[in-house]
């Protein structure tokens, strides 16, 4: 028997509507199943790709932000999301994609589109959407590899979910089991990166469990799933300063919402845990705030958040101490404890209108270097978490700080007088300080400045030594000398010299090593330029072609860090084109520092003159020293080749500084006559190459 049911002019069967609705569930449970399995029989993401978007249409759409990217700028950040994750072992908050910052959930969305485009030969540029972040990501992985086929089918589940819900998923279930959203951005930025190198998708990707800071494995049941501790009625169990009676908190005006400062915490964190000294300042919302201006800013912080009070903060000008004692048994500082600190801490600014140097703890006395890393990791934890951690680990601090104790030159340390200012270099003019430091002091910095490049990939402003700043120009002077001290076994002190930095740099540099013979003998030249024209060199001519002020800072810091941990120099340095932000380019037709002086007629009596160096070919107009002819001028051309290590492009003039000159090999160290090119070393029959 038919049933029938009227509405308005129309009749329809009970039939049809059964139908409807079973096919609606098939929809629905096609959705989940897409989810939640894995066919790894099938690579039919156009199907599936249509069932989900006809799913999706009924759900919330994304808001585009009119925002677009070419491949090679999302392959250039995947590839700098990936740098970031393994140096930090933390997602970043956003990637910056042509002057635009991409949150991460945002980023996965590029990313999973990405991959299904390029592995279907598609290089259109993508949209950016606004995409909501999880608030959880469980895991629980079997580490091995996902096969290209996979990852292009969670790539679609990953798309066609933040496309029906406009939230990034907590995680994807594979066949390695469970993936958090954090290793899923990892391990989707890792793809793109090798695209980026390869022009080809992976036929794979490594997937290990998470091993960095990252969301809660479960869905948060409340704000705060812990316990809360009221606030003690007496905060500091030690006596605390009295109200202010003389000087006052100067506001500079500025204030910053707690977002603001959670984000700025977590930068924090992230540099000292990287440099292991503490940063001049973190910017918030455009403005420079000194580390004692954001110490009261975040013991402030903790204490407001742990009443949940959200309101911004003002900043205050706060003066830095001046030393920082530090004497800490290892452990951990639990919350009622670092809730009172953090409470001593503000009362003692807001007493002196001064950090203190040190405060006192169950753990042991904690350096101001300490407390503004522990504070910044308390503030950084409720950024992701959204609470107060139930406790935070401390340790001695062992990067650089502050000294121990007050100056010695001071007779009140609680008003210290200002260290003298630095000696400041006259416009154009290289002078000399009367700072020195020590070899040890030297290496420390050169392993920091290397770090600091490797990580950053761009130069530091200064760098701290025995509590000065010394600026690039000035270390560059320190190293170039300290390299040519220690190839003569010398390890006396180092001074100082203010040298002018320069404007702008080029490079060209063809990837290769520069041995120790090269490298000693471009220290002396860039030592003479120095002094010759006042200011450092913007590059550099060697046999690897013309390194950058900023490559050359990094050789010799590598350079010095190698001494300092191996007690030798090595036997050649790796060059490669600098790849992070520098000096504008150099003007057209500026020229690089030369490999070697250049003289038109002899500097002084028996010198050579006329040397030209290029990769194929070296001249020069030199004295016979070897015997075979007479002791006359004559103008000689040879292959840059060294016959004796059979190397091309080695040869260098003089470096060594014997009298008449002679040609030697920057690599092997062989000597060849200028004139005759034969090879000096006794009974040898080897002679360069006649161009």
């Amino acid at each position: 028997m038919s049933i029938f049911y009227r509405t308005g002019g129309g009749i329809i069967r009970r039939k049809l509507i059964l139908t409807i609705l079973l096919f609606s569930l098939i929809a629905i449970v096609s959705l989940n199943g897409i989810y939640a399995v894995v066919d790894n029989g099938s690579e039919n993401i156009t199907d599936t790709t249509n069932v989900e978007m006809q799913t999706a249409s009924n759900n919330n759409e994304l808001t585009s932000t009119g925002n677009s990217y070419s491949v090679a700028q999302i392959e250039d950040a995947a590839t700098r999301v990936r740098n970031f994750i393994q140096v930090n072992r933390v997602l970043p908050n956003f990637v910056t994609i042509n002057k635009n910052q991409v949150s991460m959930p945002d980023f996965l969305h590029i990313l999973s589109t990405t991959t299904i485009n390029l592995g279907q030969s598609k290089n259109t540029p993508l949209t950016q959407y606004t995409v909501t972040p999880p608030t959880h990501s469980p895991e629980q992985i079997n580490s091995g590899n996902i096969q290209k086929a996979e990852y292009l089918q969670l790539a679609q589940t990953i798309k066609n979910h933040i496309e029906t819900t406009t939230k990034a998923p907590p995680s994807i279930t594979s066949s390695r089991g469970t993936i958090s959203y954090e290793s899923t951005i990892y391990m989707y930025s890792r793809i793109i990166a090798f695209h980026g190198t390869q022009k080809t998708l992976p036929n794979f990707a490594a997937i290990n469990n998470w091993n960095g800071q990252k969301l809660p494995q479960n869905p948060p049941t409340q704000p705060n799933p812990t316990p809360e501790p009221q606030p003690p009625a007496q905060p500091n169990p030690t006596p605390e300063p009295q109200p202010p009676v003389q000087g006052q908190l100067t506001s500079t005006g500025n204030s910053y919402t707690v977002a603001q400062i959670e984000d700025a915490a977590l930068r924090v964190r992230n540099f000292i845990q990287n440099n292991r000294v503490l940063p001049n300042f973190v910017t918030i919302n455009r403005k420079q705030v000194s580390m004692p201006d954001f110490l009261h800013i975040l013991t402030t912080a903790t204490l407001n958040l742990n009443q949940r009070i959200n309101s911004p903060l003002t900043q205050y000008t706060v003066t830095a101490p001046t030393y920082s004692p530090e004497q800490i048994n290892s452990g951990n500082i639990l919350r009622a404890e670092y809730l009172q600190l953090a409470q001593t801490i503000k009362n003692h600014i807001e007493t002196t209108t001064k950090a203190p140097p040190s405060i006192t703890s169950s753990r042991g006395t904690i350096s101001y270097e300490s407390a503004i890393f522990m504070f910044s990791r308390i503030i950084a934890f409720h950024g992701t978490q959204k609470t107060l951690p139930n406790f935070a680990a401390i340790n001695n601090w062992n990067g650089q700080k502050l000294p121990n104790n007050p100056p010695v030159t001071q007779p009140e340390p609680e008003v210290p007088t200002p260290d003298p200012e630095p000696e400041q270099p006259t416009p154009d003019k290289i002078i000399k300080t009367s700072y020195s430091y020590s070899v040890t002091q030297i290496e420390n910095a050169a392993i920091w400045v290397r770090n600091f490049i490797q990580n950053n990939n761009k130069l530091p402003e200064f760098v701290t030594i025995n509590n000065r700043q010394v600026k690039m120009s000035d270390f560059l002077h320190i190293l170039l000398q300290s390299t040519i001290n220690l190839n003569q076994k010398i390890t006396t002190a180092v001074t100082q010299y203010h040298v002018p930095e320069p404007t702008h740099s080029t490079q060209q540099v063809n990837a290769g090593n520069i041995y120790s013979l090269e490298y000693i003998f471009l220290a002396k030249n860039m030592l003479k330029y120095m002094e010759t024209n006042n200011q450092a060199p913007f590059a550099i001519q060697s046999t690897r072609g013309t390194l950058s002020y900023e490559s050359i800072i990094y050789m010799y810091s590598r350079i010095i860090a190698f001494h300092g941990t191996q007690k030798t120099l090595p036997n050649f340095a790796a060059i490669n084109n600098w790849n992070g932000q520098k000096l504008p380019n150099s003007p057209v037709g500026a020229a690089p520092m030369s490999l070697f002086e250049s003289h038109t007629s002899p500097p002084h009596l028996n010198g050579a003159y006329n040397v030209e160096i290029t990769p194929e070919v070296v001249k020069v107009t030199a004295k016979c020293t070897c015997g075979i002819s007479g002791y006359t001028y004559s103008t000689s051309s040879f292959v840059n080749y060294c016959v004796r290590c059979k190397n091309h492009g080695t040869l260098l003039w003089n470096p060594k500084g014997v009298v008449d000159g002679e040609w030697s090999c920057g690599r092997c160290g062989a000597d060849y006559c200028g004139a005759s090119g034969k090879e000096k070393m006794p009974n040898s029959n080897y002679y360069l190459i006649s161009a």
